[in-house]
């Protein structure tokens, strides 16, 4: 649980978005003679032979088995919203070559030659490198996303570090060897390779490859600002206390109104207690606002509030400025929201305050976005060929 300030007037947070990035690496496609890849395509892929960059130990053993709120994947393929994922083999790197085999490790023999050629054959003059561990097992393994439409839905792995930040075994869902390759169909298609790296104990014959996709509701919550209890998704909250902040004398700034770099005109502080968490996928942003539930973005110094087009157009006025004619300070205030993750939560019996700055008469309801992750697991993925 934590504030998100608003820098600007444009960065108001309407939901909880997150950025996923999409990796990428180079292969080529298995027809190549009806799809031929450009051979620039495969210009980072690989040069001279690879350098092993030794580390540490790896720490705490990570639990395979599937846990509670994740889907099994079925035929080795992942289908959401017209976007397709499969594994399409797992590697282990010489110094001039690749060895690959499928998940349920039968050789590979296309794949591997495939980028035992980038490596061979690089069209670029940087040194490949990547990290393998003392006694330990390392494996690259080749995830293929293929987006059947104009969606571009990709998603995340799921961290190998446990609270402490120490590594655990297991795939890390990025890889520093820098393999990257994409292709495009002329029915508009696409087609990337994902490169994950993994380190294992020496014993561990296969390993589950977990990726999760985040979507948000469409619809929103509309709730009573009151003391009592509301849920989301599964999980039960309770709102304990709603508090006037007395309004802060000019030139003074209350401690605890540290998200503000602004003097705040009015605030109200609300308590919200996590009673019960049996959705660990869950997270929303929760948002005031008033009778007719529209959601409040800004105040002025008297604490009225500002519509968010008020705001927008004194920000794209007062954005022209130079050396000369420094940016003035602008005069509307984040009224701010409250965001919620069960995934970095503790599961439940904590208290956390909630700032808004706005006066407690003008806030009557409670907006609530909520968003939910889905992890698939790609179970029994072999990590030595048989």
């Amino acid at each position: 649980m934590f504030y998100e300030p608003f820098p600007g007037p444009k960065q108001l947070i309407s939901s909880l978005r997150r950025a996923n990035f999409l990796l990428q690496f180079a292969v080529q496609p298995k027809n190549m003679n009806r799809h031929p890849l450009p051979k620039l395509m495969l210009a980072t892929c690989a040069s001279v032979p690879l350098l092993l960059v030794l580390t540490g130990s790896i720490g705490q053993k990570q639990d395979q088995s599937l846990k509670p709120g994740e889907r099994r994947v079925e035929n080795g393929i992942i289908e959401v919203s017209g976007n397709r994922y499969e594994i399409d083999g797992v590697c282990k790197f010489g110094e001039d070559s690749a060895t690959c085999w499928k998940p349920d490790g039968t050789p590979n023999n296309e794949l591997s030659d495939r980028l035992t050629n980038s490596i061979r054959h690089p069209r670029s003059n940087n040194s490949r490198t990547y990290t393998v561990t003392f006694l330990k097992k390392k494996r690259f393994l080749v995830l293929k996303h293929t987006r059947l439409n104009q969606s571009n839905l990709s998603g995340n792995f799921p961290s190998n570090r446990d609270n402490y930040g120490q590594l655990k075994e297991g795939w890390s869902g990025s890889s520093s060897s820098g393999f990257s390759a994409s292709y495009r169909d002329f029915d508009g298609s696409e087609i990337d390779w994902n490169v994950i790296e993994g380190t294992f104990e020496p014993e561990t014959r296969e390993f589950p490859l977990r990726y999760e996709f985040e979507t948000q509701s469409p619809n929103l919550i509309k709730l009573r600002l009151e003391l009592g209890k509301f849920e989301v998704d599964g999980n039960l909250f309770e709102i304990k206390s709603i508090l006037d902040h007395p309004r802060l004398e000019p030139g003074k700034q209350d401690a605890s109104s540290y998200y503000n770099p602004y003097q705040a005109p009015a605030r109200t502080d609300v308590i919200i207690h996590a009673v019960s968490i049996v959705n660990p996928y869950s997270s929303f942003t929760l948002n005031v606002a008033d009778e007719a539930g529209n959601p409040y973005a800004y105040v002025d110094k008297d604490a009225k509030p500002v519509s968010i087009d008020t705001a927008n157009k004194w920000d794209s006025e007062n954005l022209r400025y130079t050396q000369d004619k420094p940016q003035p300070k602008c005069p509307y205030m984040p009224v701010g929201n409250w965001s919620f993750n069960a995934k970095y939560e503790p599961p439940t019996n904590f208290d956390r305050p909630c700032y808004f700055g706005i006066t407690k008469d003008k806030c009557k309801n409670i907006l609530i976005s909520s968003s939910a992750r889905t992890v698939y697991v790609f179970e029994h993925v072999k990590l030595d060929p048989n």
